[in-house]
């Protein structure tokens, strides 16, 4: 590491050629966006130079990935921290077409009842409402976490929600 540039590693669990492949690809403004992530965008940039199957790993890869060959006694809980790159290195690219049709679906869903139909319709029901919310904070949530992407309670209560808006969107279309 030369002497100018400072290098961010929050926990200190993440082997050494995490920080080789972090090193090649330092760039100042990109640091400082890892500063402000706690250290995801190194995780991420190691996550994915480090994968080469585009086939999947099975679950919880990314753990095994970031922290092979880290002192044992100093990991805890590093996951790759964003819902895409967990799908695609534990499922491939066929979990991460997956997870891109999951959040196609709900935008496309909140462009169809805030543009193409009346507002009305949220301020009458307010489990839709609820189930609007409650699937932005979990979708959002997904791009700092692993969320939804791994078997969770996020997961259940983001099928369900996202389940609920479907079926209530084909009613309204039925009614008008």
């Amino acid at each position: 590491m030369d002497s100018g540039k400072i290098n961010y590693n929050f926990g200190s669990t993440i082997h050494d050629q995490c920080n080789k492949i972090y090193d090649a690809n330092y760039n100042e403004i990109i640091n400082k966006i890892n500063l402000l992530t706690t250290g995801r965008i190194k995780k991420w940039q190691c996550a994915l130079f480090l994968n080469n199957n585009f086939l999947g790993n099975g679950p919880e890869y990314d753990r095994r990935l970031l922290t092979s060959k880290a002192n044992p006694y100093l990991v805890q809980g590093q996951d790759v921290a964003n819902a895409g790159i967990y799908a695609f290195l534990s499922g491939g690219l066929l979990a991460f077409i997956c997870f891109l049709i999951i959040i196609f679906k709900y935008f496309s869903l909140c462009f169809k009842f805030f543009i193409l139909k009346k507002k009305y319709y949220l301020k009458e029901n307010y489990f839709f409402l609820g189930s609007l919310v409650t699937s932005g904070y979990i979708v959002g949530r997904g791009f700092f976490e692993n969320s939804f992407a791994s078997f969770s309670i996020d997961y259940l209560i983001l099928i369900s929600c996202l389940t609920f808006m479907v079926s209530e969107f084909n009613n309204l279309k039925k009614i008008h």
